[in-house]
């Protein structure tokens, strides 16, 4: 028995060294690490297989397919955009920003929220003249920080929620977590805008090449209908509250220049950021010119070179709305142009399309147009953002009413996939599939350590103390990850005396990888997008996990 427990041991220290290491990919450790388990005997092939069909993993995926749905709505994007067209104080603007990212990402996927928001921190330093470093950083740690407050906000707490259930047979409640997870993270954030972000680096990450490249304004045309809020309004309210600038007000009956009010009909010549556009494209009353009735998905930028086959065409020639379901938006040009349909397009041109990805790769294939720009913009989606808000309220309120978590998320899944505008193979795409894998195989780690015995001997170990729990946790989170480390220490930590109090422990320190950039995709995305320092990473997140380490003992002690 001895020998089996030592050998086991060697097993997950091995795991977690290759892990470690990052010399091979972790679904494929997670694979070999199962495979082993079964070989040498610690788990049946059935066991080991039932946990990709676990609470855990239908919940992953389900929580998954929620946050993306709810991602390409565009829903976040306004959100944000209506703060930075109101406020204009750079310390309220990031504090209101921050916690907008703290409440989502209890339901959303902190990386989903992490590149959902990019654009929108590039738009604001561009604004306020600073650069997009000081606030990048500041947004991956709220995206972590937020998602420990709901029992579905990262996968370390749908591990722990898991393994309660499986130990305890009831769930945990939602929002079990809520209390101390919220009061820390706001806290943390008032931290992070005071303290934290003026001590981070002023770098700026060079452009390396064509897909790093983005025009920084768009000419866009758009009609006031009779129910527009901006009737009755001046040109510079407009300006103010979409962040536009008028170039000119076409009437259907005559000129009108900027000294009147804005009345119904009235054709807006804009000058637009990308970043800007969810606000006007969702904007009540306020049609863009050239926008198909049906084109619905991202926005892309287009080059026209000197082989493009719409050169030397006006807008309003180029018939891609009906053959091709996708849109010209916007025009960015040298020259100067009166009406947006009426501009004949000139090698040099970039033209905003909207539509989906696909669509908009054959249009560009076709007429051989350059894209430039690594992602598209996300345009507002009113019917796809209400659908995938009711699938998170008829999964958080099916599991509040003690529904088995994984048919509660699975429904909301399903009413996000059926009740907006997102196609099967949109949905496959937003479950990130190598986590699926490396969840699934990893835990059979968790299953072996408690049929083993290898809890109670590692239990015994630490002498059952909460403070030792955390620190390991800390430490693994930050080396391992949090998903390794929540699989590994959630059988321990519900075999304390107090199992309750040493899971919230436990969801606090598991997912605190804040230390070094490559201990969460979040932290590894901004890393790359702003040339941040090792050095960065290091005293920003000492200072948040001090911060973790006292609020979390002084709540539950």
């Amino acid at each position: 028995m001895q020998i089996r427990l030592i050998s086991l041991a060697a097993i997950i220290i091995i795991s977690l060294f290759l892990l470690l290491t990052r010399k091979i990919r972790y679904d494929i450790v997670g694979i070999l690490t199962m495979l082993i388990l079964v070989f040498a005997g610690y788990i049946t092939p059935t066991n080991a297989l039932e946990n990709f069909a676990s609470i855990t993993v239908i919940v992953f995926i389900s929580a998954m397919i929620i946050s993306g749905t709810l991602s390409d709505s565009g829903l976040l994007e306004v959100a944000g955009n209506i703060l930075t067209s109101r406020i204009r104080n750079e310390k309220v603007l990031l504090l209101l920003l921050l916690s907008l990212v703290v409440v989502a990402s209890g339901f959303i996927s902190d990386v989903t929220l992490t590149i959902a928001f990019i654009p929108l921190i590039y738009s604001i330093s561009s604004k306020i003249n600073r650069p997009s470093s000081k606030y990048l950083l500041p947004l991956a740690y709220s995206s972590i920080l937020g998602g420990r407050y709901t029992v579905i906000g990262n996968l370390s707490n749908i591990i722990i929620a898991n393994e309660w259930y499986n130990r305890f047979g009831h769930p945990l409640g939602m929002f079990q977590f809520a209390k101390i997870g919220l009061m820390q993270a706001f806290i943390i954030v008032v931290v992070v805008v005071f303290l934290i972000t003026p001590l981070i680096s002023k770098r700026e990450q060079k452009i390396r090449s064509l897909k790093e490249v983005s025009v920084s304004s768009y000419v866009v045309e758009a009609q006031v209908s009779g129910n527009s809020d901006f009737i009755g309004k001046s040109p510079k309210y407009v300006e103010k509250s979409l962040g536009v600038k008028v170039i000119r007000i076409v009437s259907p009956w005559r000129f009108i220049g900027m000294v009147r009010k804005i009345k119904e009909g009235d054709i807006l010549l804009l000058k637009i950021k990308p970043e800007d556009l969810p606000l006007l494209l969702s904007s009540k009353g306020v049609k863009v010119s050239e926008r198909g009735p049906t084109t619905k998905g991202q926005l892309f930028e287009l080059l026209i070179t000197s082989s493009s086959r719409i050169r030397g065409r006006k807008i309003k020639e180029v018939p891609l709305a009906e053959g091709y379901n996708v849109s010209i938006i916007g025009i960015a040009s040298g020259r100067n142009l009166y009406r947006v349909p009426e501009y004949m397009l000139t090698p040099g041109d970039v033209i905003l399309v909207e539509g989906e990805e696909e669509d908009v790769a054959r249009v560009a294939s076709i007429y051989n147009l350059l894209p430039i720009g690594g992602k598209g913009l996300k345009s507002f989606d009113r019917k796809k953002a209400l659908s995938s808000l009711i699938g998170l309220g008829v999964a958080v309120i099916m599991s509040s009413l003690g529904l088995s978590m994984s048919i509660s998320f699975l429904t909301g899944a399903l009413v996000c996939t059926f009740g907006g505008t997102t196609t099967i193979r949109k949905l496959y795409e937003y479950i990130e599939w190598p986590a699926v894998i490396f969840i699934g195989s990893y835990l059979s780690i968790g299953n072996v350590m408690i049929t083993s015995g290898l809890t109670g001997y590692i239990a015994s170990f630490i002498h059952e103390s909460p403070v030792v729990l955390f620190v390991v946790a800390l430490i693994l989170a930050n080396t391992v990850g949090y998903v390794a480390t929540a699989i590994i220490l959630a059988p321990i930590a519900l075999s304390f005396p107090n199992p309750l109090m040493s899971a919230t422990i436990l969801a606090m320190s598991a997912s605190a990888s804040f230390i070094t950039p490559f201990s969460h995709q979040a932290n590894l995305i901004v890393y790359n997008t702003a040339g941040y320092r090792i050095k960065d990473f290091i005293i920003s997140g000492t200072i948040i996990i001090i911060l973790i380490f006292m609020l979390t003992f002084l709540v539950k002690f």
